[in-house]
Order: structure tokens, then sequence, then C-alpha cells
């Protein structure tokens, strides 16, 4: 609460404290962005009991997505989804692509990759991935795909890896939602979805203040569906 001179104060005088006084501060809220943003650990609770403690991160994407304890990652063993010609073995939000887990620290500056693996059968089918990304108020963000790299329909029969690089300081602070599809186009005509995948990943994105983010140091509402840092000219006429 309070006006933007206020916050700052009431951030910094919470990281004194924790910091270089030595003592421990709790804080209650639904706000996950302030909750990641202060916070050296967390504490999930759920009608008193507790449910998950531990790495803020972790906690907070716990919290999203609610009884899917990893909402980063979905890997299917069996029962995988299907369609004419292909399977998706898994699908992944990662910070890190030496690691085989889905997990990202939520922190706006960091690039974030979206990861499908998957196997063809029918080589003739002119296969690609792609997603939708909605923010936490159900509108899309915006929606990509490796449709227009056409070098990558002509696949023979086997196993693979189509990998999305979202850019660190795109995103605005906000929680989103992954609707994954693996689709064939047609030409002059929609094209065939052979799996669609409503909310199956979702992550968190927070503004943790270090001045290298668009907002830089300020503290108050900063709006918009994407926070690109972008360049800017001055001339003196």
């Amino acid at each position: 609460v309070g006006d933007i001179e206020f916050q700052k104060k009431a951030i910094g005088k919470i990281q004194d404290i924790s910091e270089n006084r030595g003592r421990t501060i709790i804080v209650v809220s639904h706000n996950m962005s302030s909750i990641a943003r202060i916070c050296s650990r967390a504490i999930l609770l759920d009608k008193g009991t507790i449910v998950s403690s531990g790495d803020v991160a972790k906690v907070v994407q716990n919290y999203v997505s609610g009884d899917n304890l990893n909402s980063c990652e979905k890997t299917w063993n069996e029962n995988k989804p299907s369609g004419d010609g292909v399977i998706l073995n898994s699908i992944k939000v990662k910070q890190d692509l030496s690691s085989n887990i889905g997990t990202i620290s939520n922190n706006i500056e960091k690039d974030i990759f979206l990861q499908f693996d998957y196997s063809v059968l029918d080589e003739s089918k002119k296969l690609y991935c792609g997603f939708f990304l909605s923010s936490s108020n159900g509108y899309i963000t915006f929606i990509s795909s490796d449709f227009y790299e056409e070098e990558r329909f002509n696949k023979s029969a086997g196993n693979y890896q189509s990998i999305c690089k979202i850019p660190g300081n795109t995103l605005a602070e906000d929680t989103y939602f992954i609707r994954a599809v693996v689709a064939e186009p047609k030409q002059d005509a929609k094209p065939i979805i052979h799996i669609d995948l409503k909310d199956v990943l979702s992550f968190q994105v927070v503004d943790k203040l270090t001045g290298n983010s668009a907002r830089k140091n300020h503290v108050g509402a900063y709006p918009g569906a994407v926070r690109p840092i972008l360049k800017w000219e001055l001339n003196v006429l």
C-alpha cells in the first residue's frame, strides 16, 4: 500500500532489518511478486498445513500451479498426448538448457526456454510445434511456433526436440499459462491440430528491482503486456 516513495521506503526497511540487523521478517501475502522480490525463504500453507517450504521460486510455482506441484514440466510415461503421426513425450519451461528439469527462477531478467520433446511416427506429416502464452487475466500475450522455418517440416520418423527462446526482459510481471499445440499446416486452409493442451504449464515472472529491467528503480505500477528494453535516440536540434 502507499505511494511509490512509501513502497521504496518500506522495501528498503525490510531489507535493512533482515540483511543488516540479522532479524527475521515474516511476510504474509497472496502477492507472489512481492514474495519473490523480497523473501529469501517461503512457506506455502493450505488450511493451516504446510504444503511446501524452502526455495522461494519453487514454493511460488507450487502456489501458482495448485495441485500440480511442478507447473514448469509435464512428462508423460504413459497415456502420452498423441495425434495423427505424432506423440508428445514432454514439454518443459526452463532457464538452464543443460538441465533435464523444467524450472525457472522467476527473474524477469533471465531468458526463458520452452522445450517440446516429441516423436514423429509418420514422415509424410509436416509437423510444427507452437504455443499460446496467456497472462493471469486470460488474455493472450503472444503466440509463437516454428511454422515459418519450413526446413523443419521434412522430418523422418524419429524423436525430436523443438526449443523456443523468450529473451529476458521481454515479459511483464505476471503469472503466465501455456497452451501447447502440435499441428500440420494446410495451404489456404486452417492447420490440422494433432495435439492441443490448454494451460499445460504455468510460471511466474518477477522483477526483483535490481535496476537492470525496463522499470529500473520504479516501484509503482508498470503496466503493459510485455516489458522490453527498447533503445532510444536523443538528438540535439
